[in-house]
């Protein structure tokens, strides 16, 4: 709620972007500028508070003139008397922080605490209590520098130490919120992999081909690698067997040549050891294969690679007869 406010009151600043309370808070911060390198520290405390009453609430030009301002307000002895309307935002957001129990409620509060310091710079207590409900919602950044404000307008104060204490503690509560957020997208992308893989795994074994499917009897041609084309349209036998995912089969030409092979069946993809047999006289030459099983089952198309025959691959593919 505190940051749709602060976002409906820049919107209509923003709306009016020529109103003189623009140029106004320009020149009176180059003026306070001037006199802050002048070593007039009260006047440029002066111009810096003015700038502020016509800047942006909840900009980085407030931010940029509340430091400058904390900064000059250490300097400047006896400081300002605090005028009315800072003292009566301090204790409503003191009378705010009693009930408060939710983040909303505390940034309520911290819209109190601001118009105080905006009233007001040199207000360390305004800004020390700006610190701790910003802290309380759990704006870490906002809260620290808040606190940094309230040393620097009264660094030898008793609250400046325990200023300084609670940055410590919020460091320490930022630390930790930071490697919550980060355990958090750690474990959120860990479930997003762990659903990817479930979806995977279920397309997969919907895709992957039955072993009994393959089983039996098939037609296999030897074909030319790199093209699909089979070179024997009459082909041969071929039996296939399974055991779970296990294959073994071979095949045998009339020649008396011959392939066997034993692999193991993932998905629609085949692997393993397969040995062919030369005739006359017939020798072994072992080797290794990879099968692809086209989606209805019907069609393996088989890859034989020899280590001794460098790039040579043989191919083959077994259809249901």
């Amino acid at each position: 709620m505190f940051v749709k406010k602060c976002t409906l009151v820049f919107l209509l600043f923003a709306t009016f972007s020529f109103f003189p309370g623009f140029v106004r808070s320009a020149d009176e911060e180059v003026a306070g500028q001037a006199a802050e390198k002048a070593g007039r520290f009260r006047e440029a405390l002066t111009h810096y508070t003015a700038a502020l009453q016509a800047t942006l609430p909840c900009s980085e030009a407030e931010q940029r003139l509340l430091d400058r301002a904390a900064g000059v307000s250490s300097k400047v002895t006896p400081l300002p008397a605090l005028p009315a309307e800072a003292e009566r935002r301090l204790v409503r957001g003191q009378t705010l922080v009693e009930s408060a129990k939710e983040a909303d409620a505390f940034l309520r509060a911290a819209s109190e605490f601001r118009a105080a310091v905006r009233a007001a710079p040199w207000f360390s207590d305004a800004h020390y209590n700006l610190g701790v409900v910003l802290d309380k919602a759990q704006r870490f950044n906002e809260a620290i520098r808040s606190l940094k404000r309230s040393i620097l307008v009264a660094p030898n104060s008793k609250e400046a130490g325990e200023a300084q204490r609670l940055i410590y503690r919020i460091e320490v509560r930022q630390e930790e919120a930071q490697r919550a957020e980060q355990k958090t997208e750690q474990e959120r992308v860990a479930q997003q992999r762990a659903e990817q893989t479930a979806v995977e795994e279920r397309r997969r074994k919907e895709q992957a081909i039955n072993p009994e499917r393959l089983a039996g009897t098939w037609r296999v041609r030897q074909g030319e690698y790199g093209t699909g084309r089979v070179r024997d349209e009459e082909g041969t036998a071929a039996t296939l067997r399974f055991s779970g995912n296990q294959i073994s089969g071979e095949w045998w030409w009339r020649n008396g040549s011959g392939s066997e092979l034993k692999g193991v069946l993932s998905g629609n993809s085949l692997s393993g050891s397969m040995t062919t047999y030369s005739c006359c006289p017939k020798s072994p030459t072992p080797g290794l294969f990879t099968a692809e099983v086209s989606p209805d089952g019907r069609t393996i198309t088989i890859e034989y690679r020899n280590p001794a025959w460098k790039d040579y691959r043989d191919f083959y593919r077994l259809d249901r007869p």
